[in-house]
């Protein structure tokens, strides 16, 4: 016997509706029941799998988040010490500076040069 497909064609307000029955495919409401529950079933599991993930997501968001946070504080600070150690050098060296401007102005005031006294080295 030939395999034989019904169709049937109904038209609802210009829509156009097929409907394909194939004779070898019967179809009883226990199977729909079954393939719906197993649907259902499934479609379960993978929403249940989904909110795990999306848990594990956001808890690794939040660790990441964490993490930033806190090395962008230690940078801060880090940053903040090597300032405040550029400072304290800077005025080191200006106060030395001053110093050494200071000296060089007296010795020059009152005529002695200390750069001429270390070459000539002691006198005889």
């Amino acid at each position: 016997m030939m395999m034989m497909m019904m169709m049937m064609m109904m038209m609802y307000t210009s829509v156009c509706v097929c409907v394909c029955v194939w004779p070898y495919s019967v179809s009883v409401p226990d199977t729909w029941i079954q393939y719906s529950e197993t649907n259902i079933r499934r479609s379960q599991n993978e929403r249940a799998a989904s909110r795990d993930i999306r848990a594990q997501i956001d808890q690794l968001v939040q660790s990441v988040m964490a993490s930033i946070a806190n090395e962008w504080n230690a940078v801060n600070s880090a940053f903040s010490d090597r300032i405040a150690e550029y400072i304290d050098a800077r005025n080191k060296i200006q106060a030395h500076l001053a110093k050494v401007t200071h000296r060089r102005i007296c010795n020059t005031l009152i005529g002695v040069d200390p750069v001429s006294v270390r070459r000539s080295g002691p006198s005889q």
